[in-house]
Parts: C-alpha cells; structure tokens; sequence
C-alpha cells in the first residue's frame, strides 16, 4: 500500500494532521452548493423580496423588512445528499402589522404570494413559514417564507412568529440577533445591517470561511448521512449550529475543532444527564431549539450521533495511509463525494511531481490558503516512495 503519511499518531502542528486538514478543507469545499445553484437562489429570493415588498402589495403599508435567515446567511449550507433532497432559502418577512392573531398575519403573507401566478403552483403551508419549491420549476431548493411582527416586549431584534400548531399563540425568534451571534463566535465582524431587503451573503469558497462554519457543514453532513430517510429523528441544523457556536473555543485547525466542539456537547450531556439539555436562542432564551427531542429516543439518538462522530474524528486523526484516509471519510462524509475530492487531490499532486515543484511555496486546490500543502506532504513523505499515476490502492 502506498503511504502517504507517517506511521506515528498526529497531533496539531504535525505535518500529518495539518496535511489532514487540508483534505478535510477540500471535503468542506465539495460539500458547498454550486456557483449556479446559489446563484438562482439569490434571484429568487430577491424576487420574491420584490412581490412581497412592492408598492402595490397590501403589505407595503406595514413597512416590510426582509432578510435572510439559516443556513444561507450563515454561511453553512451543504451540498445535498441524493438528488430527490433540496437545500433551503430562508427569509423573514417581517412587518409592523395590527392584527394581534398571529394567523391572520401568516394568511395575509399567503394570499399575497398566491396572487403571483408562479409562486401560487409552488406553495406549500408549513408550521410556521411558506414554503416555495422551486424542483418543479428547474431549481433544486425550496424557500421558506416566514411571517414575523417585532416582539414589542422583548425589544431590540426579537420577533414573533405565528405557528399554525398553536394558532393563538405567538412563537418567539430572533434570527437577525442569532445571525450577530454566530458571526461574533466565528470572530467574523461583518454584520447583517438593517435594510428594506438585506441581501443574501455571497457564495463564499469553503477555504475563504472560518474554522467554525466548516464545522458545522462536517456535522451537517454527518448528520444527514446517518439520519438519512429518519428526517424526523434527526438533529435540526440551528440546534447543531447552535451547539457548535457555543463549545467552540476559537483558532485551531477544523479536524481539532470539529472535536473540541463535540467534546464539548458530551460533557453537557453529561453533566445535564439524568436531564436532558436545554439548548435556546443565544438572544432571545424564550426560543427553544431543543423541542426537537419529544421522545427519550430522539434524545437518545442525538447523543448516539454526537458519541459516534466523536469516536469517528478521534480515529481519523490517528489514521495513517490515504487509501485508509479516503475509506474512513468516506463513510463519514460520502464515498461519492470523498473518492472524487482526493483522486483530484492527488492527481494535483502527481502534476506538482512532474513539474517538480512539489517543494515549491503554494497550496494545492481548493484548500489553498495560509502554509504550503506540497512541502508538508513532502515533509510527512520524506523516505517514502510516491507512485507517478496514483496513490490509490495496494
């Protein structure tokens, strides 16, 4: 079997874990969505900001403010896993209208996108948004449309929502709030500002991003591969995301950070136990993420999700070899996906050989960023024959 890196465990700073994280960079750059996938999500969100906006909508009169929330503004949508799945555009419509029964609010939204000839084939009545899927109309996402008033009492950027399980009751959120505060953890500073319609973030590349968004897409993915058909059982991305934010310590490499944070979420459960934890909305705490867990089983199922994907880190950092690399991350994050980034990887590489520049300052493909990828294979290869065509197999 060709080696392609040292036989002794890796720690942070080794040549083996940092060219680890490398092609742990280069999962978290698959994982993104397409330049063209986002870019029609950003046209259509940016029309139906529009509709619901327009002078001539009899939601103009309530000073709308549209912005985006989840995944997309955040920064940590993934790639879908199979092809019947969708990611998802999430906007907040939020108005300053009088009426005080929250269903009025959420019907007055709906008639206005069903007086748009497009949007009315598309609509789908949610819990708590209107959702738009778009598979039928050559996309490959679905938006969500969340009616919202400000939370008068809470102040600030609280809103209330209306959720048609409880339809007299509003439901507390502060998604523009939450946005601040996963930017300040991810030590980021550039702030979602107050406009008429706040525009989507751009499509930033994985390696461009901070250690802590590339966490969270790895848990995301891992999530959806081992809840794959149990939607329902699985952990909801704000949780997860939420969890992330909150155990993350700052620096280090994603590979450390991936577990450092699910270290973290362990000792809480731990220390919580025979409770379950309580896991809220880091500004406004009357909004709890953890309803998900309605049964001791899903709770049970997130912990065995968190203990997994420890376990599975804490083995892929000691994994030596990068036929045994791509079999390990390849379970955890998709053969598919996986088997494609490191022939590319090493294809990379073998031209680098070639060109004899292997030692030469550079990065290699979608991970480049700060040090030199070749050098460190070179240094973690050094005494180690490396193939010409591949370095794949036995």
């Amino acid at each position: 079997m060709t080696t392609l890196l040292t036989d002794t465990p890796s720690s942070p700073g080794t040549p083996q874990r940092e060219l680890l994280d490398d092609l742990i960079a280069e999962i978290c750059a698959a994982l993104q969505i397409s330049p063209s996938h986002f870019e029609r999500a950003v046209r259509s969100y940016e029309a139906v900001g529009k509709w619901l906006g327009a002078d001539d909508s009899p939601l103009a009169s309530f000073r709308p403010l549209i912005y985006p929330q989840g995944s997309m503004a955040l920064q940590t949508t993934v790639r879908p896993w199979t092809d019947d799945d969708t990611y998802d555009v999430d906007l907040v419509l939020e108005m300053r209208a009088p009426y005080k029964a929250p269903m009025a609010l959420y019907a007055m939204v709906e008639r206005r996108l069903r007086a748009h000839d497009a949007y009315a084939r598309l609509i789908e009545l949610k819990r708590r948004c209107i959702r738009l899927n778009y598979r039928d109309d050559g996309g490959v996402f679905h938006m969500d449309v969340l009616p919202a008033r400000p939370d008068e009492l809470r102040g600030g950027t609280c809103i209330e929502v209306p959720d048609r399980g409880e339809p007299t009751i509003w439901q507390p959120s502060n998604p523009r709030g939450y946005f601040k505060w996963f930017e300040a953890q991810a030590t980021r500073t550039d702030l979602l500002e107050r406009a008429a319609q706040a525009p989507l973030p751009d499509n930033v590349p994985a390696q461009a991003k901070p250690v802590l968004k590339r966490a969270v897409q790895l848990l995301k993915r891992r999530r959806d591969l081992l809840f794959q058909g149990r939607s329902d059982d699985a952990p909801r991305s704000v949780l997860l995301t939420t969890l992330a934010g909150q155990h993350y310590v700052g620096g280090g490499d994603v590979s450390s950070t991936v577990l450092c944070i699910l270290a973290g979420i362990l000792a809480a459960v731990e220390n919580a136990a025979p409770q379950r934890i309580v896991v809220c909305n880091p500004t406004n705490p009357a909004e709890l993420f953890c309803e998900s867990f309605k049964t001791d089983e899903q709770y049970s199922l997130f912990v065995s999700f968190v203990k997994q994907f420890y376990n599975e880190m804490l083995s892929l950092v000691e994994t030596t070899g990068f036929s045994k690399l791509q079999g390990m991350m390849g379970s955890m994050f998709g053969e598919k996906v996986t088997s494609r980034v490191l022939t590319e990887y090493a294809a990379r590489i073998n031209a680098r050989r070639e060109e004899r520049t292997l030692g030469v300052s550079g990065r290699v493909g979608a991970a480049a960023g700060n040090g030199t990828a070749a050098a460190r294979l070179t240094t973690a290869t050094q005494g180690i024959a490396i193939p010409k065509n591949t370095f794949f197999g036995e």
